[in-house]
């Protein structure tokens, strides 16, 4: 094959420092000689201009090449050919580790095999331990010295004995799998969420081997936070299993979650974030006896002081020490109660808390534990009257008095005393 380049002069091929041959400049007037012996291999020829650069694959074998003195070997380096030899690979990152006992499997299986093969040197590998881990695995190890020849092995002895606890990990993964909450119909990502939550507990059970704590009663709680379909649907496969299944039916519960979770996931990608459908009428009556107390406290924000214009949080005194809110009637819509129902305080205590809560259990002298001594309404401040006034109108009765009764001073017989005479007839009879 002919090049195209064969009548261009051969200082006009090489004409920059970014070709990858080596070729001796001649002046135009030396005579050309056929070329030395070469690889027929086509090897490329940079051409550059002051505004361009191109490369072009030409045949040595046609391009005339002038041969003063000995010509060199052809070396292609690396660089030459756009190749770096110094390939730097990202080093991978150690595990990490919050202080979870169902994370320790995980991390403990990771950091076995990912760190203590990385690092060669005891003392590297104490100091990024004690940079891995967080929470309570972090105050387990806090006070060993990174210094000490033994610091890694005295680190990884105190974090085994602690979460190498099985009964306290097997307690962990139960109280979780109970804290899951209830799907509201036709949310399918709640149901991904809590088949994930369910798949968690389970996958730490069986790294364990303790898969048999799981039991029917820990199934029928799940169930009971299905949608209503579903439920219907795991009573029909329950009843197909076999007989030692029925006994530990979390294994063929969790297969079934499994596939539930495959066949919404397509329809919970075009869900919109954050919605979440009402529940049933059923299930909203069951959420409203939960949790109404909980959601309507937290909507509402707790003072020191009940009374309206001292609801500040510069106010230093409480509301059973306001002498404005003494005043107030216990009863009634600008009541001492109403005031408290608006900042969700005590009625107890005026704290912060429910009353079902509440650590006082006798706060009223009437008796009664259901209410603070200001709220009693069985027995009231009496009016403050004079020792005088006491004593010269004792018929003068008090609020609480049911009816009137007439005092007579009269003399008493074979005395020079005299007497009050209570006639509760209304008459003096002789």
């Amino acid at each position: 094959m002919t090049s195209l380049y064969n009548n261009v002069p051969p200082q006009n091929l090489v004409s920059s420092p970014e070709t990858t041959m080596y070729l001796n400049s001649v002046s135009p007037s030396t005579p050309t000689t056929s070329p030395s012996t070469w690889n027929p291999l086509q090897v490329p020829v940079t051409y550059s201009t002051p505004n361009a650069s191109e490369t072009y694959l030409v045949n040595p074998s046609t391009v005339p090449i002038p041969s003063v003195g000995p010509q060199p070997t052809p070396h292609h380096s690396p660089n030459s050919l756009g190749f770096n030899s110094r390939v730097q690979v990202k080093k991978m990152a150690l595990p990490t580790f919050s202080g979870n006992r169902k994370e320790w499997p995980e991390f403990k299986a990771i950091w076995k095999s990912v760190a203590e093969t990385a690092y060669q040197n005891k003392a590297a590998l104490a100091h990024e331990l004690r940079r891995s881990v967080k929470g309570e695995a972090s105050r387990r190890i806090r006070s060993v010295y990174v210094t000490k020849p033994e610091a890694y092995n005295v680190m990884w002895q105190k974090l085994e004995s602690f979460y190498e606890d099985v009964g306290a990990s097997v307690q962990a993964a139960l109280e979780d799998l109970h804290k899951i909450k209830a799907v509201p119909t036709d949310d399918y990502k709640g149901l991904i969420e809590l088949v994930d939550e369910v798949e968690s507990a389970y996958s730490q059970l069986e790294e364990l081997g303790n898969l048999n704590v799981l039991t029917l009663r820990d199934v029928d709680f799940i169930t009971e936070l299905l949608p209503c379909y579903l439920k219907v649907e795991w009573r029909r496969r329950y009843r197909d299993i076999t007989a030692s299944e029925k006994i530990h039916p979390f294994i063929p519960f969790m297969h079934f979650l499994e596939g539930e979770r495959e066949a919404v996931s397509r329809i919970a990608e075009y869900q919109p974030k954050g919605r979440r459908n009402e529940f049933p009428k059923y299930e909203r009556r069951k959420q409203h006896v939960q949790g109404y107390h909980a959601g309507k406290q937290s909507s509402k924000k707790y003072y020191k002081c009940a009374y309206p214009s001292h609801r500040k949080d510069s106010i230093s005194h409480t509301t059973s020490e306001c002498k404005e809110f003494q005043k107030l009637p216990v009863s009634g819509k600008e009541g001492k109660y109403e005031l408290l129902k608006q900042i969700d305080a005590c009625f107890k205590c005026f704290g912060n808390h429910r009353r079902q809560d509440c650590p006082k259990k006798v706060p009223c002298p009437c008796g009664s534990g259901e209410h603070h001594q200001l709220l009693c309404e069985s027995k009231r401040p009496e009016d403050n009257k004079s020792t005088d006034f006491a004593q010269k109108e004792t018929h003068v009765s008090r609020s609480d008095s049911l009816s009137l009764y007439p005092i007579y001073q009269t003399a008493v017989c074979g005395s020079n005393k005299t007497v009050s005479v209570f006639c509760p007839t209304g008459q003096l009879k002789e």
